[in-house]
C-alpha cells in the first residue's frame, strides 16, 4: 500500500522529529506526518494525554481514510473503532471510572464529536455533577463516555454519595441531545415505556426530578403512579408521603378516599390516614409503597 507525503517548495517532504508527529495547514485543512514523512491516517496517537482522561482517548486525533488525512472535526460518524488503530504505540487503559466497560459496537460505528484542535470529547475523571459529565455542543448537551463515543438512551449516573441520577439522551434514532422537563415515551432498557421529568436547571441539569410537580410524583425522574387495579397507593419520597391515583396525579385535598368501592384513606393536612368503611381513622400512614426501579442502559460513575 502506498503513502501520502508533502513536499516544500524546496522539494523537501514535511517530517516530524524522531518518534514524533508534526502538523502542516494545507488548502484549509489540517494533516499530521511522521518523521519518515508520511501522512496520518485513521486513528493516531499524537498528544500528550490530558489530565482526567481515564483511557488515553484524549491522546488520540482521526484523519480519515488512506488517501484522505485531514484532521477531523465537529461530528463524525465512524466505523473505524480507535481500539483497532493501526497505531502500533497506542492501546487504552482500562476505564476505572465506571460500571459500563468498553463493548465493541459490532461494527455498527459509533458518533464522535472533535474540538477545533481534534480532541476526542470523553467522560473526564473530573466530572463530579452531570452538568460537567455533559459536553455542549451548539446550545445542547450531549453525553460521551470515556472512550469517545456518544450515547443515547436512558443512563444512570452514580454520585459521590452512591445516588444514582436519572438522564435521558433520546432514542437510538435520535441526534442524542439531553432532554429535560417532562417526557412521555421514554423507554427503560428492559423496553418499558414510561413518562419522566428531568430538570431545566441546576448542577445536574438534566437530571431524574425527585418529588411533586404540577400534580404528579416523580421519583429519580421516573412518573410513580398507583399499580393497575389499586386505585390509589401511598409512596414515601423522604419524610413525605404522597398519596397517589393509577395517572400518578397527587390526592391532597382533606377528605376521605376510596379505593376499590371502600373508604380507605383520609388525607388531612399533609398527613395521611387508614380509615374503615365508616370512615373512622384506624391509624396513621408511616411507610410507602415501593417505588418504581429503573433499568438503565449504562450506569457511569462519576
Amino acid at each position: 500500500m502506498g503513502a501520502w507525503f508533502y513536499f516544500q517548495e524546496n522539494g523537501r517532504a514535511v517530517r516530524a522529529s524522531e518518534g514524533d508527529y508534526v502538523s502542516r495547514r494545507i488548502n484549509g485543512y489540517r494533516y499530521y506526518f511522521d518523521e519518515n514523512g508520511v501522512m496520518a491516517t485513521g486513528w493516531v496517537e499524537v498528544e500528550e494525554r490530558e489530565e482526567g482522561d481515564p483511557t488515553g482517548i484524549s491522546t488520540l486525533k482521526y484523519f480519515g481514510n488512506a488517501d484522505q488525512g485531514q484532521m477531523a472535526t465537529g461530528w463524525r460518524y465512524l466505523y473505524d473503532d480507535p481500539e483497532d488503530s493501526d497505531d502500533d504505540d497506542f492501546s487504552f487503559s482500562i476505564a476505572t471510572s465506571s460500571n459500563a466497560q468498553y463493548r465493541d459496537n459490532d461494527g455498527d460505528g459509533a458518533w464522535y464529536y472533535f474540538d477545533s484542535n481534534g480532541v476526542p470529547a470523553y467522560l473526564s475523571d473530573d466530572a463530579d455533577s452531570l452538568s460537567n459529565a455533559v459536553t455542549r455542543i451548539n446550545g445542547q448537551s450531549y453525553f460521551f463516555d470515556e472512550y469517545g463515543r456518544m450515547q443515547s438512551g436512558l443512563l444512570g449516573f452514580r454520585m459521590a454519595d452512591g445516588s444514582v441520577i436519572s438522564a435521558y439522551f433520546g432514542a437510538d434514532d435520535s441526534d442524542g441531545a439531553m432532554k429535560r422537563d417532562r417526557q412521555t415515551n421514554v423507554y427503560d432498557e428492559d423496553g418499558e415505556r414510561g413518562t419522566y421529568y428531568f430538570n431545566t436547571s441546576g448542577t445536574n441539569r438534566g437530571g431524574g426530578y425527585t418529588g411533586e410537580r404540577s400534580g404528579y410524583l416523580y421519583y429519580n425522574g421516573k412518573l410513580v403512579q398507583a399499580e393497575d387495579g389499586e386505585d390509589l397507593q401511598v409512596f414515601q419520597v423522604g419524610d413525605q408521603m404522597y398519596l397517589v391515583n393509577e395517572s400518578g396525579r397527587v390526592q391532597d385535598r382533606n377528605r376521605a378516599y376510596r379505593a376499590d368501592g371502600e373508604y380507605r384513606y383520609e388525607y388531612d393536612n399533609g398527613t395521611i390516614y387508614y380509615i374503615n368503611d365508616d370512615r373512622e381513622r384506624i391509624g396513621e400512614v408511616t411507610r410507602g409503597e415501593r417505588l418504581p426501579e429503573i433499568e438503565y442502559r449504562d450506569i457511569y460513575i462519576l
